[in-house]
């Protein structure tokens, strides 16, 4: 604002917004006359009005993103669309397979030249790690125990031929935990139906989304 005389100055702090009027000139000030006080009702202290007008100003554009992040988050947060239930199907339909070793199922749920890989961080050094699907299809066939994947409040996104899901997942070899993390796949829907073609993770041991982990 204005530093003008009678102009009102917004210092802020912290969310704490304060008006000051700047100085004007000097008036010598009397005791009202009781006719003076008869004859005018008590109106609001201009400072207040100035307050006022300026909350109005800084708290009116918070309210319409509110409104905003709340309708978007409903839209996206909804029941899920047609579409929405088509994609999840691929991911739970990779993750049955692998419960069950059936590696042509799993192999069936990717695109050609489809990618996997994983972020891990130890004692503070974060690696990212690509991995061949045929090389980790091999591995779920050689396993001696239940391989289970448990899949948390999946986060669905579609705009035309292209779909995203974000989604919490706890690992299990066995009925023994052995780590957790978010699991991000990318889809492309082509002729026969939606497939795979990224996958990136996150591993780790604690901080596991909705975890019955230990």
């Amino acid at each position: 604002m204005g530093a003008a005389n009678g102009d009102p100055r917004l210092p802020l702090d912290s969310g704490l917004a304060t008006v000051e009027l700047s100085a004007g000139p000097r008036v010598r000030r009397t005791a009202p006359t009781a006719e003076a006080l008869g004859r005018f009702s008590p109106q609001p202290d201009p400072p207040m009005r100035v307050l006022s007008a300026i909350l109005f100003v800084l708290l009116a554009p918070a309210t319409a993103l509110a409104q905003h992040s709340g309708a978007e988050h409903a839209a996206h947060h909804g029941p899920p669309s047609a579409e929405q239930r088509e994609v999840l199907a691929v991911i739970e339909r990779l993750f049955d397979g692998m419960r069950a070793r059936d590696t042509a199922t799993m192999r069936g749920t990717f695109a050609p030249g489809a990618r996997l890989a994983s972020t891990q961080t130890r004692d503070g050094v974060t690696t990212v790690s690509a991995i061949e699907i045929e090389r980790w299809l091999a591995g779920v066939a050689r396993a001696t125990e239940l391989l289970d994947e448990r899949l948390v409040a999946p986060e669905v996104r579609v705009d035309d031929d292209l779909a995203t899901v974000w989604v919490g997942y706890n690992f299990y070899v066995g009925t023994r935990f052995s780590h957790c993390g978010y699991d991000a796949f990318q889809l492309a829907r082509v002729t026969d139906g939606w497939k795979i073609v990224h996958v990136m993770d996150t591993r780790r041991t604690d901080e596991c989304p909705a975890s019955g982990a230990p």
